[in-house]
């Protein structure tokens, strides 16, 4: 999943570079800086919180469930992503299976992501605590992007107006925009897994793309209040309040109880191939995804 999130963001916003946080006093800290301590304090809490959930949530449910993904250019008939995610074993498996293929692989328990590239023969892992202080530390430089967008993805205020009967959702603003179309689910463990699987994604693609998680934290919390999942997603970018049809994307999500066929072999294939990928540190990594990105960004304009 976290490379399907990018391709549309690097358009309309630069991306941000890790920042070092240093421990200093409340009491002469300034405002800033104090802001950003507070916003690092509120993530750690989060983190808690999550983890303890999904893993009861996951001790409780054992059933797996998969979500097929495919996203779109607004009206293309040709997916530019399609992602098999699969909940089996305590384990979040994220197959990105158009284009080159990567996984990511989230262990609940364990609170930790391990990222492959299976074309490149690589693979390395990143802890959610991780996660959690990059999204604090990038923080304040996404208030001071030059970018609206990053400024908004940074502390989003949307409105908010959800019909029950039909399962619309829409989350307005002058800058960014999501309108849903989705359906109630009467298993209330499947809803807080899958919203717990897209909050700690949010955090991972931030890593690989430059807008922050909290546009889509706040997303996620309204599929928990309602208690829904998603089947068509929508997003509007704007500009002056206008939306910019060309930055516009739409995502259509398919909920399958149980292991596909489809499920299984990638499962099967991922066991087989996992073992023999080399491991690489977080920023190499991140490094060749750079250069793997820009490099189809090149060629797509050719």
């Amino acid at each position: 999943m976290h490379a399907r999130e990018t391709r549309r963001e690097t358009v309309s916003a630069n991306r941000t570079q890790s920042g070092h946080a240093t421990s200093v006093p409340l009491a002469i800290v300034p405002h800033c800086r104090l802001r950003t301590l507070l916003f690092l304090t509120f993530f750690l809490l989060a983190l808690l919180l999550q983890s303890n959930t999904l893993q009861g949530a996951e001790e409780t449910s054992e059933a797996d469930f998969c979500i097929h993904t495919q996203v779109f250019d607004a009206g293309a008939d040709r997916p530019i992503a399609d992602n098999l995610t699969v909940f089996h074993g305590g384990k979040i498996y994220d197959f990105q299976q158009l284009g080159a293929p990567s996984v990511s692989v989230f262990d609940v328990e364990g609170r930790r992501f391990l990222l492959a590239r299976p074309d490149r023969s690589v693979q390395t892992t990143v802890s959610a605590d991780e996660l959690v202080r990059f999204a604090a530390q990038e923080h304040p430089k996404a208030l001071k992007s030059p970018s609206e967008l990053v400024r908004f993805a940074a502390e989003p205020k949307f409105q908010e107006k959800y019909d029950r009967r039909s399962g619309r959702l829409i989350l307005s603003s002058d800058v960014f925009e999501y309108e849903i179309e989705s359906a109630s689910v009467d298993d209330p463990n499947l809803v807080q897994r899958y919203v717990q699987f897209a909050n700690w994604y949010a955090y991972l693609n931030s890593m690989f793309s430059p807008l922050p998680p909290a546009v889509r934290l706040e997303l996620n919390q309204a599929f928990d209040r309602h208690a829904t999942l998603p089947k068509r997603v929508e997003r509007r970018l704007k500009e002056n309040g206008e939306v910019i049809r060309s930055l516009t994307m739409v995502s259509k999500h398919e909920l399958v109880h149980g292991l596909t066929p489809a499920a299984k072999q990638a499962l099967a294939d991922w066991q087989s191939k996992q073992p023999a990928l080399q491991y690489i540190d977080l920023t190499s990594y991140r490094q060749l995804q750079t250069e793997l990105s820009a490099a189809r960004s090149s060629s797509n304009t050719k």
